[in-house]
């Protein structure tokens, strides 16, 4: 797999902010509408390399918070009353001139994919007729700290996801190296990007 066109996305997004900045209107203040959007994220194409592209999300409601119908974000996510919590995750894009919604941070890139991710899988488990017996929302929770303690010394965890059926929640760890954009086709695509953690 490949992660590709990061020196477009870079310059794209860079226009965008000084468009969103020059007009007056704040990432935060902005209204994103309802309905389905169009998110500039790291996607596989055709030939499953992951490239940057438009994709259309349905059920993204609320694009503020990084939730929708299908899917609760948890960010640095931690256990509470026997549950998990995490922050109150907050979306950040900038609307483009072509009414794409481009991610103006880390967290909302990374966010706004594995929700899209699992808009796919709910599509795919009703197209199925499996869907009616699964629980949806389905909760993730990104940037999540776990270590192994099985080696001398506790070591952080990078480059995984992990399913606990206990809480019912995904929890993916950062990658490693932390580079978000990546230098060159033949480098990793960050797992929070890749579609198996919805599989």
């Amino acid at each position: 797999m490949r992660f590709g066109d990061s020196k477009l996305f870079v310059v794209l997004l860079s226009i965008g902010l000084g468009a969103g900045l020059g007009s007056g209107l704040g990432c935060t203040e902005s209204p994103y509408g309802t309905g389905a959007q169009r998110y500039f994220i790291p996607w596989p194409d055709a030939s499953g390399h992951y490239r940057q592209q438009a994709v259309p999300i349905a059920t993204f409601s609320h694009p503020e918070s990084l939730n929708g119908s299908y899917a609760t974000i948890l960010v640095n996510p931690f256990l509470s009353a026997g549950g998990s919590s995490g922050g109150s995750p907050v979306g950040r894009f900038v609307q483009g001139m072509d009414d794409v919604l481009y991610p103006a941070d880390t967290t909302t890139r990374q966010a706004t994919t594995v929700y899209a991710h699992f808009e796919a899988l709910h599509a795919m488990d009703a197209e199925a007729g499996v869907g009616e017996g699964s629980h949806w929302p389905a909760t993730i929770g990104i940037r999540a700290s776990f270590f192994d303690s099985s080696s001398q010394g506790a070591v952080a965890l990078t480059n995984n996801a992990l399913y606990d059926g206990t809480l019912d929640t995904v929890f993916v760890v950062p990658f490693s190296p932390p580079s978000e954009l990546m230098n060159g086709p033949d480098q990793p695509v960050p797992l929070v990007y890749n579609a198996g953690v919805a599989a």
